[in-house]
């Protein structure tokens, strides 16, 4: 309700509320364009989380599809899928639904940009840790657990250190905002 509450004001009034806010303000962005798309019916509101909740189903699957194996791939899209509180945060407004996505995305492209060390794998982990960062600010103590572990996977190879280093300054750039 309070994320609802918020995206009912209009944006001069919103983003002032926001900047005194203890969350990032894209969940509530998120809503608030959301809502001017298709109103306020109980159905609509809650398509949005749906479709977070599902794509975060998608990427849990792919993630683990290209760690492990089809098999396992399945099997952790069912545990995901049936678990009680991706079901609880695929039903409501708020920003855990949104931020578990951006986190599934930071880890499979980091793990991607450790395995190939592509530029676009470093820059689609930019763009997922940015959109965590906005989303929450717990998301912040994932992606440094996140970024230690490539810290030790890159540490024999200190060319790799650049780069990383460079995906870091674009979240920095994403996050200025805040």
């Amino acid at each position: 309700l309070f994320t609802l509450w918020m995206a009912r004001h209009p944006l001069s009034e919103m983003l002032p509320l926001l900047a005194g806010d203890v969350h990032p303000p894209l969940a509530t962005l998120l809503v608030a364009g959301w809502r001017a798309l298709g109103g306020e019916g109980t159905a609509w509101l809650k398509l949005l989380p749906l479709s977070i909740g599902m794509l975060t189903l998608v990427a849990t699957h792919g993630f683990a599809r290209s760690l492990f194996g089809r098999r396992v791939a399945l099997l952790a899209l069912a545990v995901i899928a049936l678990h009680p509180m991706h079901i609880y945060f695929s039903q409501e407004l708020r920003s855990y639904g949104l931020l578990t996505l951006a986190l599934v995305l930071a880890a499979w492209t980091a793990w991607r940009w450790v395995e190939s060390g592509r530029a676009r794998d470093a820059a689609l982990w930019t763009l997922a840790a940015g959109l965590a960062v906005h989303t929450h600010y717990l998301g912040i103590v994932v992606l440094a657990l996140l970024d230690a572990w490539v810290l030790l996977r890159i540490a024999r190879t200190p060319r790799r250190l650049v780069p990383w280093a460079i995906a870091h300054a674009g979240v920095l750039v994403l996050v200025l905002p805040l």
